[in-house]
């Protein structure tokens, strides 16, 4: 070969690579662009429960990983090192990675560090499938899946969370990337790399387990090679035993494994979807499952207490499960309805003509996926199907692209009338999609809690407290430790409910000694007086929540009203 031939190829090498970096710069702006553009408007984050970031705090002060007292008290984290217990919390990976972080930056007090982080990785990570599927499919699949990457509602609405998916969807995002990005058989390196990557979206989310199990299946099934295999487990292998060397001589807890409950007291995350509060839990476990409340919807959870049910209880349940993660994909909110599932249906076909690997992988994924969590876990919840954002994304876009290529290669229309055609098609699902988008940062956004919990954190910052005073709040589950994220004060969640029991009872005092409660918030100013009679506690600030769509906070000496 001469001189100039090398020349000329290294010079068309050169622009490819130039034309490709070009495209991600683009790519990587657009997504942060558009996803950035709820965040402007409404001036926060989509809420959250912060618990990994409150984790991340204590462990760059060098508190470990603790955050609750065994009674569920959230403590301050002056009284971290002789009250808490390790953390029964499975998303460890998150904390950790915002503790290094925290370290490096310092610790604000506020989201502004973690949502620019969020909406790094999720830029970063449209960025890396933009290269995956330019690479398995080329850059008009690429372009699509990009626009169906940014427009989605269900990405967003991740997009706009801090401590959520974003490094568990970047670490599996890797792992696709080592797993396709040789299109023949993947090296047993490349499978060790994605056995790797997945780990870590496993530690930062424990959800993706049962994702790579999928893939393990599927290379099992695919070359009956054992050692493949575990080139493909080995790294999760080490990874867990290293896990598990550095949490077992903690009394780390792993929270609900196997229908049971870790050696240590369960953290309010984990009981608080059986029970409606820590007094609940400790000092009134069988009056409230005598009383039946909740646990129709509860099965796993209330195993770990104990309970048994019989297999109609469980046909029931899976049943329901099944039914609701199946139209949970219509679901406008989610991916954007019936019209984006059906170019999912035309996905599939078209990759069981053309990529028939990738729809044997797709199947078994979506099935694993569908029995995992309606019948394994036994959950529901919308955020498990962000595991299959690589899935449904892909599918979706090699529909449209199908469709637009049958366009393109028929004989009904001009030439120019079929550009038009498309130009159209992307203008339609671009104002579709918005308008789903709308709507699901309307529900996000619903009676703007985040705004109310940072609105309080603010006032309870002005007023003194220490670590001495310890605070029953209501409102919501997650308010004790959105609170102590913000303020660095002690916390009790206390179900209303629960209040106008034992103020009933006459019991209400001796609740509260238990847990040295001297102070109140967020209760109706009817409870709030009751309470304040009962047991002497001040009322920091009442609250009235109106039709879904105002939080009103009543404070001593002002009204504020937040509403969308």
């Amino acid at each position: 070969m001469s001189l100039e031939k090398i020349k000329h190829i290294y010079q068309k090498l050169i622009i490819k690579k130039s034309i490709l970096i070009i495209f991600c710069v683009i790519v990587f702006f657009l997504s942060l662009g558009v996803k950035s553009l709820p965040l402007i408007k409404k001036q926060q984050v989509i809420v959250n429960d912060h618990i990994q970031l409150v984790l991340a705090r204590n462990m760059a002060w060098g508190l470990g990983y603790k955050i609750e007292a065994k009674d569920g008290l959230i403590l301050s984290s002056s009284l971290i090192a002789k009250q808490a217990m390790a953390a029964p919390n499975p998303y460890w990976g998150t904390s950790l990675i915002y503790s290094w972080l925290f370290k490096f930056f310092g610790f604000s007090g506020n989201l502004l560090l973690p949502i620019i982080v969020s909406l790094l990785t999720h830029a970063m990570i449209t960025v890396l499938f933009f290269i995956l599927i330019k690479r398995l499919f080329g850059y008009s699949v690429a372009a699509i899946f990009v626009f169906f990457e940014i427009f989605l509602p269900a990405l967003i609405h991740s997009s706009l969370m801090v401590e959520f998916y974003e490094f568990a969807s970047l670490f599996f995002t890797f792992g696709l990337i080592f797993y396709f990005f040789r299109k023949e058989l993947p090296s047993r390196f490349n499978l060790f790399c994605t056995g790797l990557f997945f780990t870590l979206a496993i530690l930062c989310r424990n959800a993706f387990l049962f994702s790579y199990g999928a893939f393990v299946i599927y290379e099992f099934y695919k070359n009956r090679s054992f050692k493949r295999v575990l080139c493909f487990i080995l790294p999760g292998i080490i990874l867990v035993i290293l896990a598990l060397t550095y949490a077992l001589p903690r009394n780390y807890s792993m929270g609900f494994i196997g229908g049971m409950v870790g050696e240590v007291t369960p953290s309010f995350q984990f009981y608080g979807h059986v029970f409606p509060d820590p007094y609940t839990f400790n000092y009134d476990q069988e009056g409230f499952f005598q009383s039946g409340r909740r646990l129709a919807n509860y099965v796993e959870p209330s195993l770990a207490f104990g309970r048994h049910y019989s297999l109609g209880n469980y046909l029931s349940i899976w049943t329901r499960l099944l039914t609701s993660y199946f139209f949970g994909f219509f679901d406008l909110l989610i991916w954007g309805g019936p019209l984006i599932m059906l170019l999912l249906v035309f996905g599939f076909i078209y990759l069981w003509k053309e990529k028939r690997k990738i729809f044997e992988l797709f199947v078994l994924w979506l099935g694993i996926w569908f029995f995992s969590f309606a019948i394994l876990a036994r959950t529901d919840n919308w955020t498990h199907y962000l595991e299959l954002e690589f899935l449904v994304v892909l599918a979706v876009s090699v529909g449209l692209f199908w469709l637009l290529k049958i366009l393109l290669e028929s004989n009904l229309f001009k030439k120019i009338t079929k550009y038009l055609i498309i130009f159209v098609v992307f203008v339609f699902l671009g104002s579709f999609l918005m308008q789903a988008n709308r709507w699901m940062l309307h529900e996000a956004y619903s009676g703007d809690m985040q705004q109310t919990i940072e609105d309080l954190a603010h006032y309870l910052n002005t007023k003194n407290l220490t670590d001495k005073d310890v605070i029953a709040v209501s409102i919501s589950q997650r308010m004790p430790y959105a609170l102590n994220y913000f303020t660095d004060l002690n916390y009790v969640y206390f179900d209303p409910s629960t209040l106008e029991r034992l103020v009933s009872e006459n019991r209400l005092k001796e609740a509260f000694s238990k847990y040295g409660v001297n102070k109140i918030l967020g209760y109706t100013p009817e409870l709030s007086e009751k309470v304040i009679k009962s047991t002497g506690a001040e009322n920091l600030a009442s609250h009235i929540h109106i039709q879904e769509e105002k939080n009103v906070i009543i404070y001593p000496d002002k009204t504020l009203e937040n509403s969308l």
